[in-house]
């Protein structure tokens, strides 16, 4: 006994202390904007049995106070990060109960007090999630419908879960916030390269902290909860260690292969709409992933107009209300899991009246279901095609010369015409120290910044990374290629590829760009980054995304069969994928393109490929046989449509 009451103390501790720090991002309460009308009764560590014998424990909130035998939908959370911390990010005013919903707080199979052995989002962990959803949908009071929340991994777990129910499940809507189309692209090969914070943040960081706090039915069953406590002690050796070692050096998970696109939500898509769940995506400009939402957005689009799931959509396709996108300004953290104007909460309880208790919320008839964050205008956008209905791709040449307009190596020009001189390149040796800042770090760390600096009472994470507004300290380490400025508002408006014909010295390249708004007066905002490793650069065409006859999404396949180390002194292609994005550039303002050879701590390249690196010089080609250029899609500003409500705010991301 005298063991468990000191595990009940250090739960006690660490939980205060836990929920303390995390509180600290979380926001005011979104009781006030739901309509609160119901009291809250709470029944902790209910436990769910599985199929295979596993016991998975939930919290249960239920609403009190309303008529005589009134019944609730229920919405249900997943998290491998601990449930009582989960809860108090995800809704810690519990808004969704005070709207009247059951809310259902899980720890998944392996996490914190439920039973199992955890495995990274596998099929066992998947199939748990028709299950908990037949079960909740069962609970005394409920009206047998079901709806999922939460963000990052619980997000991503919903579109997982909402692939496999099948077409008579109970469950009828969710809402993944921040959620991943493919695991391996956006978090361990970005460009190839792993994004090794964001990584070490989920692993290392969230996941490790939740598993500190000893289970929540240390009291009503210490026998189990010890038991389940103890095992969680062998999951950095089980599970982190070996994949980190993988990682680092060249292992399996290195590469893409059915161990990532079997975790992928992107390969589901079809599925969820066959299944008939109504989906509610929310994304963010500045999340991990921000190359998938609006994929997986177009995706779900498809499949209900019967098109193929991976290629743009059409111009003339139909479009459904049930699958929708709020794409913010977020980061993962500021604005994504941290919600901290309740924004989030506001929008899931009108999709949830919408699709669970058949309320007229307007989202039933929403004819554009694309709702954008301009950067730069600070407006939301309605729309309903991806890419963009109107944009058209201009194809942006790197050219000699100078703009005279940054500090640069080289400080070159991007144009309209095609080069016509035999040869012409300019040289980036790989530089091995990381920039001081960049937006590069601000996205891989989720925006931490954002979150201290609005608590610190600046507001904007530019105040503490001041290169998130201004970027040209940066140039004299890369080359730049600057445009003309820009006759009237123009907006970038979708996906972007950059096509590099590069000569290099050394077997490895590392490409890192950044797309700039420049001001008249000098200032550059990073707008948007992408990267790419040259021994990736193969390309698999029949998967490419093609708009206007050019190409604006290049599909790598990432695998070890794949790689091949570039041809030393001769000239190779690479085609880098530039996260896609919603932006204004201002009447006079600029568009620049920077290269730089180093994105670390928030894309780290493996040992291996750094020994590669080193000691080598790119040279970026600009000749007429080999036109390095930058395909981006451009609409007149004005051509969208200012939507007539607002999605969300900053949160410190803009």
């Amino acid at each position: 006994m005298r063991g468990v009451r000191a595990l009940r103390a250090i739960r006690c501790s660490l939980g205060v202390a836990t929920m303390a720090v995390l509180a600290w991002g979380a926001g005011p309460a979104a009781a006030d904007a739901a309509s609160a009308t119901y009291g809250v009764a709470t029944q902790d560590s209910v436990p769910i049995r599985m199929s295979d014998g596993a016991t998975l424990l939930a919290d249960v909130r239920r609403p009190t106070g309303g008529a005589p035998g009134e019944r609730f939908p229920v919405v249900v959370t997943v998290t491998p990060y601990n449930k009582a911390v989960s809860e108090l990010l995800t809704d810690p005013e519990q808004a969704l109960v005070k709207a009247g919903y059951i809310h259902v707080m899980v720890d998944s199979r392996g996490s914190s007090s439920s039973d199992g052995e955890y495995n990274t989002l596998d099929a066992r962990e998947v199939a748990d999630g028709p299950e908990v959803v037949r079960w909740a949908s069962k609970l005394e009071g409920s009206t047998g419908t079901v709806g999922m929340y939460g963000a990052s991994y619980l997000g991503i777990y919903q579109l997982l879960v909402a692939a496999e129910v099948g077409p008579d499940s109970p469950l009828k809507a969710i809402v993944p916030i921040v959620a991943s189309n493919n695991l391996y692209r956006e978090t361990v090969g970005v460009g190839g390269v792993p994004a090794l914070v964001g990584l070490a943040g989920f692993f290392a960081g969230a996941r490790a902290a939740g598993n500190l706090l000893p289970p929540s039915d240390l009291g009503s069953d210490p026998a189990r909860a010890l038991k389940a406590y103890t095992s969680k002690f062998t999951d950095p050796l089980r599970v982190s260690g070996p994949f980190f070692q993988e990682l680092l050096l060249d292992g399996d998970r290195r590469f893409n292969s059915d161990y990532w696109e079997s975790r992928s939500p992107g390969n589901g898509l079809d599925r969820i709409v066959k299944n008939d769940v109504a989906t509610l995506l929310v994304g963010g400009w500045a999340d991990y992933f921000q190359r998938g939402e609006p994929l997986n957005y177009a995706g779900l689009q498809n499949a209900a107009a019967g098109l193929p799931v991976d290629q743009p959509m059409s111009l003339t396709q139909r479009l459904s209300p049930k699958f929708q996108l709020i794409q913010g300004p977020y980061y993962h953290l500021a604005g994504g899991f941290i919600d901290s104007d309740s924004t989030n909460i506001v929008n899931a309880l009108r999709w949830f009246d919408a699709y669970l208790k058949g309320r007229d919320t307007g989202a039933q008839a929403e004819k554009t279901p694309l709702h954008l964050f301009e950067l730069g205008s600070n407006r939301w956008v309605d729309t309903g095609r991806w890419p963009i209905r109107g944009a058209k791709v201009r194809t942006l040449f790197l050219e000699g010369g100078r703009s005279h307009t940054v500090d640069s190596i080289n400080d070159g020009r991007l144009r309209d015409d095609r080069p016509t001189a035999p040869t012409g390149e300019d040289g980036l040796p790989y530089d091995p120290v990381p920039p001081v800042c960049s937006r590069a770090t601000s996205q891989y760390i989720g925006g931490a910044e954002a979150l201290v600096a609005g608590k610190l009472g600046l507001f904007e994470g530019s105040a503490l990374n001041t290169c998130l507004k201004d970027e040209r300290a940066l140039a004299p380490r890369q080359l730049t290629y600057t445009s003309e400025p820009m006759t009237e508002d123009t907006s970038i408006a979708g996906p972007i590829n950059a096509t590099l014909y590069e000569r290099a010295t050394r077997p490895e390249t590392l490409t890192v760009l950044t797309l700039q708004d420049v001001a008249p007066d000098g200032t550059a905002t990073p707008v948007t980054i992408g990267a790419q490793e040259g021994s990736f650069r193969a390309n698999d065409d029949s998967r490419d995304w093609v708009v206007d006859g050019k190409l604006v999404r290049p599909f790598h396949p990432f695998t070890r069969a794949s790689r091949s180390p570039m041809p030393v002194g001769r000239v190779a292609r690479v085609d880098v994928e530039v996260n896609p994005v919603l932006a204004r550039l201002k009447a006079g303002h600029r568009l620049r393109l920077t290269i730089d050879t180093n994105a670390a701590p928030a894309l780290t390249p493996p040992p291996s490929d750094l020994l590669k690196l080193l000691g080598g010089t790119t040279y970026v080609q600009r000749s007429s046989g080999t036109a390095s250029h930058v395909n981006v899609p451009l609409i007149k500003s004005d051509l969208l449509r200012t939507s007539a409500r607002d999605w969300g705010g900053c949160q410190g991301s803009c």
